[in-house]
């Protein structure tokens, strides 16, 4: 669905990497279980690992308000 690409920093997730390499394929919630996001399809979002470990449990908005 989001066509190997990470949709926390928009570049392209290698199919060949593997965990635990920081660039291999990970699944984001967009709204985290701490927060009460659900396991459903309109909740996640492919990311790389780094990102998705340096995203934590915040919500996208709270993330892209920290990086500017």
């Amino acid at each position: 669905r989001d066509g190997w690409v990470c949709q926390i920093c928009g570049k392209k997730i290698s199919k060949k990497l593997k965990y635990p390499h920081p660039l291999s394929p990970s699944v984001d919630m967009l709204i985290p279980p701490s927060r009460g996001g659900e396991k459903v399809w309109t909740n996640v979002q492919a990311s790389h690992l780094t990102c998705n470990l340096r995203k934590s449990d915040k919500l996208e908005s709270e993330f892209q308000m920290e990086e500017n």
